[in-house]
């Protein structure tokens, strides 16, 4: 399994397995960066929309969601990550928890199972 770690203070950084990915254009930053603080919760294309186009967003702004997060889903799959981005109506979920150690950046890791214990 692959380790993401995402870096959210300051600039979004990406990395898998310590090797930096590349999130290309302001909208892609934008989107990951509000399903990320959303982990685990799912987020409407309309708060996506609202999110990148805070004034007044173009008449194709949902298809550009869905650009988005379709080029987000195969930069992770090219890392190895092949379900970060579930499409689960009305927007999107990261099948994800997010673990911030007090001394790292915050991880992301699998939900586990509600039957599983607790990870340490």
């Amino acid at each position: 399994m692959n380790q993401l770690v995402f870096k959210m203070l300051g600039p979004l950084e990406v990395q898998a397995n310590g090797v930096p990915l590349r999130i290309r254009g302001r909208r892609q930053t934008i989107v990951l960066a509000v399903l990320l603080l959303s982990a685990d919760r799912t987020v409407s294309v309309d708060t996506l929309v609202d999110a990148v186009w805070p004034d007044s967003p173009p008449a194709t702004a949902r298809n550009q969601i869905a650009i988005c997060v379709a080029t987000l889903r195969k930069t992770f799959k090219e890392a190895g990550e092949n379900r970060l981005l579930l499409t689960k109506p009305p927007g999107y979920r990261p099948p994800i928890a997010v673990v911030a150690p007090a001394r790292a950046s915050p991880q992301v890791r699998p939900r586990a199972s509600p039957s599983a214990p607790p990870a340490m």
